[in-house]
């Protein structure tokens, strides 16, 4: 209690810790916070009470996204940067509690008013504390930050996709977006000898499916892929790799200024000016279906927007002529 009762902060200070502390000794915790005369106490008393309600009606994972929102762990978390990890541990405990309601709707004891329990007896026995020292060879499972300095012979990069990495925050920002394609370079020079590339075609994001088109990072990646030479077209070597080198900071610098300048458009332009479009809004088209907006560009009559479609990749439409239906 003393660790959640502040956390994020509700005015409980010090003093009415002390108090609610000797009251708890007499009548209990419960009892001690529902009778407090703190207003930021009474306010956990009435969360508290929620959640128990929401817990006979709410699914677990619905559960479990109540309880980080009401709480406000995940804001607290989301409004400090240098804590998103912690905000996407969250999301990441609501997809856990959903996917295992999934899974044992069929099976368990029978009694789902336990599933909560359940739950978190499974989360504590599988936390892999039991599994931190085994030994022999293993893969590192890690965060591209982590891995700085870290050399491997194969290195698999998963979660390339559009909002995922590059993460959301930073499609907007071109500053926080060169960081991402920073962090990029960091996970491909890990490798000495196998180097793949992974991306999903959906994944599940804070308890709902979600379909992400595959991350920008990939199309940029082939500006380092040389052009195939025969042995009569062959040029040095250091200069060959001068030229490439050359040609990947060109497109670099050219889709940095571009998304720059789709940035500052995005500012400008308000949802309501475009129908709706705007970046990472679904939105569905009658010949190539459901599909994400990936950006706009242009004023006016001129406006386009670039959409990614799963049946066709992306495609560009004047926003003037689109069919376009915003769905979700």
């Amino acid at each position: 209690i003393l660790r959640v009762i502040n956390f994020p902060p509700r005015g409980v200070g010090a003093k009415a810790m002390e108090q609610l502390s000797r009251s708890a000794n007499l009548v209990g915790w419960e009892n001690a916070i529902a009778a407090s005369e703190n207003k930021g106490a009474r306010k956990f008393s009435q969360l508290l009470a929620g959640l128990r309600e929401a817990r006979e009606k709410l699914a677990l994972g619905d559960l479990a996204r109540a309880a980080v929102e009401q709480t406000g762990l995940i804001a607290h978390y989301d409004s400090r940067k240098e804590e998103l990890e912690r905000a996407e541990n969250l999301r990441e405990f609501v997809n856990a509690a959903a996917e295992f309601e999934s899974g044992n709707s069929d099976g368990g004891d029978g009694d789902d008013n336990d599933v909560l329990l359940q739950f978190l007896a499974n989360a504590a026995l599988e936390s892999g504390e039991a599994d931190s020292n085994v030994a022999g060879e293993a893969v590192n499972l890690m965060t591209v930050h982590a891995a700085k300095g870290l050399e491997f012979d194969a290195v698999l990069v998963a979660g390339l996709e559009e909002g995922l990495f590059p993460h959301e925050n930073s499609l907007d920002d071109a500053r926080a977006l060169e960081e991402e394609r920073r962090l990029m370079y960091v996970a491909t020079t890990r490798a000495r000898k196998s180097l793949s590339f992974h991306f999903a075609r959906s994944r599940m994001h804070y308890g709902q499916r979600r379909i992400n088109p595959p991350s920008r990072f990939l199309d940029e990646l082939e500006c380092f892929t040389p052009p195939q030479k025969t042995k009569t077209q062959a040029k040095p070597r250091a200069q060959k790799s001068a030229e490439d080198f050359a040609l990947a900071a060109r497109a670099r610098r050219k889709l940095a200024e571009s998304e720059l300048q789709a940035a500052t458009l995005r500012r400008r332009t308000s949802p309501e000016q475009t129908g709706g479009l705007r970046p990472g809004a679904s939105v569905r088209h009658d010949r190539y279906g459901l599909g994400v907006v990936l950006g706009l560009t242009g004023e006016g009559n001129n406006r386009e927007v670039a959409v990614a479609f799963k049946s066709v990749g992306k495609k560009n439409f004047k926003t003037s002529l689109a069919k376009l239906q915003v769905v979700g």
